[in-house]
């Protein structure tokens, strides 16, 4: 009886040390949390006057670029682009998990999505390897126009940055029950059944092999799965080898 009093004395300590090491962990957290956001709201103002002045000189009639220069602006738009995406990313998946972030609900078209995705996400070097497939009985989308284009900017992005740069890209979108399926699909390397689920977990990245790894923040996937089933839709991927991959997340209809 003496020894059971023991091991539970002992086994309440340790409890209490495991509570006092998960409450340091959750502040440490808490801190971390804060100074990225400082960080990400100090860096978006830079970033929005570099984006300006770099659309402004793209624009500009008065200024004649040679062809390999206009690329050059024109990558440089489009990774500043993507910095303000990234750095959305960091603030918008905190503002989802405590249900900050308020929806504007109104019926998109399925063209629209595309077309204002593609314009955020794919820089004029690209253009070329994207193709559609929007079936013509898709109905009108219920959403928050602005979250769903920027989910289907990441899910662009991604196809772009882990499939070789002279393959296809292809996006499409068809009725679903309830709604309609959106999918996009690359050529890349294939994701391992064990990470079908984890990459799209805050911080959650697949194992690749080394040089095969581009940089990945983890949250932009985290942010998709928030913005897709904070509307009522569901979110994932298909990969197989020699087939591709391809992700794929559901809308309900407008009607």
């Amino acid at each position: 009886m003496l020894a059971r009093v023991r091991t539970h004395i002992m086994l309440r300590e340790a409890y209490a040390k495991l509570a006092q090491h998960h409450n340091q962990l959750q502040i440490i957290e808490q801190h971390r949390d804060t100074l990225v956001h400082m960080l990400v709201h100090d860096m978006r103002m830079p970033m929005q006057v570099v984006l300006g002045n770099l659309e402004l000189i793209a624009d500009s009639k008065d200024c004649e670029l040679k062809p390999d220069d206009l690329d050059c602006l024109h990558t440089a738009i489009h990774f500043t682009r993507l910095l303000g995406r990234m750095a959305s990313a960091v603030v918008d998946v905190s503002r989802m998990e405590t249900g900050g972030i308020p929806l504007h609900l109104a019926p998109v078209s399925v063209s629209e999505l595309f077309s204002k995705s593609q314009a955020q996400s794919i820089s004029p070097l690209n253009v070329g390897r994207i193709t559609e497939h929007i079936d013509s009985s898709c109905p009108n989308i219920l959403c928050d126009a602005n979250v769903s284009i920027r989910v289907l900017a990441n899910l662009l992005d991604n196809a772009v940055k882990y499939s070789p740069e002279d393959s296809k890209i292809g996006i499409g979108a068809e009725p679903n029950p309830g709604g309609v399926r959106i999918w996009v699909h690359s050529f890349g390397i294939t994701i391992p059944l064990l990470y079908r689920k984890t990459i799209f977990e805050k911080f959650g990245v697949a194992s690749l092999p080394v040089g095969e790894r581009p940089h990945s923040t983890g949250l932009g996937l985290a942010f998709c799965k928030m913005a897709v089933e904070a509307q009522g839709g569901m979110i994932g991927v298909e990969s197989e080898a020699k087939k591709g991959n391809t992700f794929w997340f559901t809308l309900p209809s407008a009607v």
